[in-house]
């Protein structure tokens, strides 16, 4: 702009000293045309001029003429008669310029004057000059003021581009650069308008950082803590900081009164917070349309609006005016919302609203923080809880170690088998502890402590250990180190496994394969002998042998038929598979027919008693005899001189049946293990009595079985069989006499 301004002062002045010039120009030349008139009068040229008539076509040369311009004069003066004007300028040969003039006479002559221009123009170069002087003073002032504005708009320029260059590295403008842009937007021009965009950029920007701020350190209030109350109380203070407002809550749903209520609150009063329940369905809660549409709901004065109403009062009250409800995204946690109030009335902009649904979320997510931690701490719990109850009801004692040496944990079956409780086995060394197992480990002095340490190459070893009682346990006890995902190694666990079931089950195993094999090997060779004598070619026998050596195949068929009869029905019984026939059984009608089976040296020995009358029981009647049978047999055989007693009772609803012999009885602690399958007691009697100790056994799953029970007790001369079974209330049998 200022360079135009200096080219047009500057065209401005060479213009005006132009057109002056011109004009002073003109007046001489009209001048030197009236000298012409007094030339062509006079015929005498002044002095300093040159001067030529042109009379009939010829030229006359007056005086004052230069001799050597004579021929160029006379030229110029054959074709003065065409000029447009009455002077012009032209050159000479030479190149000097001259000023030229005439006047034409009535008499068709022509005359011309000429002088050089430097002398006719002389008076106008003064002019010309200060012309071009003055448009060089104001081309070069315009030049200064506009370097002394450009320099001022420069430094205007850079006071901006500084300003804007703190707005982008610093986000916010310098004191420094500030001044000097606050004075720029004092102007009414572009630039002021420039730096009034800067200050209201720097002024967003500083607001937009602060709600950055506030969700940043909402951000990691929800990442500072799983506890819900205290994460929403940080949040709200944010809310408060941010909105400048001094009443905002969450809002939470109470699913056992099923209304909404305030969980965390700033700025109400203790008599609002407690008093609010708002009803889910209400059609003009703002807090329940907000959590039902899941859109933000603004009332922006509550005394305009129409569905605000019914909580007018309330909102005179607390002294509010504008509400604003954010609902939660949740999907673990309950439905909540953030409700923000202020005093005046207020309409919420785009950016707060965004704000604002951005604290929500922050809101939800410390929520479903917290529901998940909840639900992933009670499933963890529960986890271990059930976890504990598995480890402590295994059969096997856990025992673990951290790697201080001290235990951290122990379940039932370890404490049980080192004989100490599982509240003292925790916290103690582990040297105290297995010092308890290896008191109890026989025989006694056994190295424990060698057994229980870890070692590659020592997988494990059997003891056996006194439980107490007379009780002995087989135990497999191994040591091993635990390590964790990266095979470091985090502690100790000492396995003892109670293998007595597996040594007896080995030991009944290696009992029938020694039972059955014996008791196979007698009936099968004394079938193959007899069967072979009978068979011989060289021999005849009489009929009477004959009949004896068959009733000896026969009997021993019948011992082989029982023996895997027996094992048959052990077979069943263990696998849950023995059928039973259940109808009405007489106990004293099956006693006297199973009594009447036996051989008459047996049935002589025994005396049945009935207590009292009625004893009918619902059972399998051939099971049933199957029992009484191998109870009889058993005293039979194991007290072979002795009288076999039976009695009879009935007590309320059960049916006892008990057979006593007065034999050598049954060694201490041996009452129950009489019940084991393949157990046969120790002494001379078992040598030859025969037997692979079953019928006990089949005894009991029988009477099982039917719901009874079955026991063996110690007398002081002998032993009795007691069996327990449930009555009928009605008998539809005759019953048997008393013998």
């Amino acid at each position: 702009m200022a360079s135009l301004l200096a080219v047009l002062l500057v065209f401005l002045f060479l213009g005006g000293s132009w057109l002056a010039t011109r004009q002073l120009q003109a007046a001489v030349g009209r001048n030197d045309a009236a000298l012409a008139a007094q030339v062509s009068t006079t015929g005498r040229s002044p002095v300093g001029y040159s001067a030529v008539t042109r009379v009939g076509g010829s030229a006359h040369l007056l005086t004052g003429a230069r001799e050597d311009l004579k021929p160029w004069l006379t030229y110029v003066s054959s074709r003065a008669s065409g000029w447009s004007t009455d002077w012009t300028t032209s050159r000479d040969p030479r190149g000097d310029t001259w000023l030229l003039a005439r006047h034409l006479a009535a008499d068709g002559s022509v005359t011309v004057t000429a002088r050089p221009t430097d002398e006719a123009f002389a008076s106008a170069r003064p002019i010309s000059t200060a012309g071009v002087l003055l448009a060089a003073l104001s081309a070069t002032g315009v030049l200064i003021l506009w370097r002394r504005r450009d320099r001022s708009l420069r430094n205007r320029m850079r006071y901006l581009i500084e300003a804007g260059q703190d707005l982008r590295w610093r986000s916010d403008i310098r004191s420094s650069h500030l001044s000097a842009v606050t004075e720029v937007a004092l102007r009414e021009d572009h630039f002021g308008e420039l730096a009034k965009a800067l200050i209201g950029a720097e002024e967003q920007i500083r607001e937009r950082l602060s709600r950055l701020n506030a969700l940043l350190e909402a951000s990691r209030s929800v990442g500072s803590s799983l506890l819900e109350r205290s994460v929403l109380s940080r949040i709200l203070e944010q809310v408060h900081e941010v909105f400048g407002v001094d009443r905002c809550a969450v809002v939470t749903l109470d699913e056992r009164a099923g209304v909404f209520r305030i969980e965390a609150s700033r700025g109400m009063s203790a008599e609002f917070v407690e008093d609010l329940r708002i009803d889910p369905q209400s059609p003009n809660s703002p807090s329940a349309r907000a959590i039902r549409t899941g859109e933000p709901v603004q009332v922006t004065d509550t005394r305009a609006d129409l569905l605000y109403a019914s909580f007018r009062e309330r909102a005179e009250r607390e002294g509010y005016r504008y509400v604003l409800v954010v609902p939660m995204q949740t999907i673990h946690a309950r439905p909540a919302a953030l409700l923000i109030q202020k005093a005046d009335p207020y309409v919420a902009s785009f950016s707060e609203m965004e704000l604002a649904t951005a604290f929500g979320r922050y809101v939800s997510m410390a929520m479903e923080n917290a529901a998940l931690f909840a639900q992933t701490d009670k499933q963890l719990v529960e986890a271990r809880r059930q976890l504990e109850a598995v480890v402590g009801s295994l059969d096997e004692g856990l025992v673990l170690t951290g790697l201080n040496g001290s235990v951290y944990y122990a379940n039932s079956a370890a404490a049980q088998i080192a004989g100490i409780s599982m509240e003292e086995m925790v916290g103690r060394p582990e040297d105290s502890v297995l010092s308890h197992l290896e008191a109890r480990i026989l025989p006694p002095g056994a190295e424990a402590q060698n057994v229980l340490s870890p070692d590659d190459s020592d997988k494990g070893r059997e003891v056996v250990v006194d439980m107490g009682t007379g009780r002995l346990r087989d135990l497999w006890i191994t040591c091993f180190v635990v390590t964790d995902e990266h095979g470091k190694e985090i502690g100790r666990c000492h396995q003892w496994r109670d293998i007595t079931s597996d040594k007896e089950l080995h030991r009944a195993k290696e009992a029938l394969l020694a039972t059955v094999s014996h008791e196979l090997k007698a009936p099968l060779a004394n079938i193959k002998a007899y069967a072979s004598t009978l068979l011989a070619d060289d021999v005849s026998w009489d009929r009477e042998t004959e009949r004896e050596f068959i009733q000896v195949i026969d009997s021993e068929t019948d011992r082989l038929n029982n023996l895997v009869a027996n094992l048959l029905d052990m077979s069943r019984i263990e696998g849950g598979l023995l059928e039973l026939n259940a109808r009405e059984v007489d106990i004293i009608d099956l006693l006297d027919e199973t009594v009447a089976s036996f051989p008459s040296d047996v049935r002589s020995r025994v005396e049945i008693s009935l207590l009292q009358r009625g004893a009918v029981v619902r059972g399998d009647r051939i099971r049933l005899g199957t029992v009484i049978r191998n109870l009889v047999e058993n005293s039979a055989r194991y007290a072979p001189e002795s009288t076999i007693q039976i009695r009879v009772d009935r007590s309320d609803e059960i049916v006892t049946i008990s057979v006593t012999d007065n034999g050598p009885g049954l060694p201490p602690g041996t009452e129950e293990s009489v019940f084991d399958r393949f157990t046969r007691l120790e002494g001379h009697l078992s040598q030859t009595s025969g037997g692979v100790g079953l019928g006990l056994a089949i005894s009991r799953g029988i009477i099982e079985a039917h719901g009874g029970s079955i026991k063996a007790h110690r007398l002081s001369t002998g032993v009795s069989f007691d069996v327990r079974l449930p009555a009928l209330e009605k008998a539809s049998v005759s019953l048997g006499s008393e013998t």
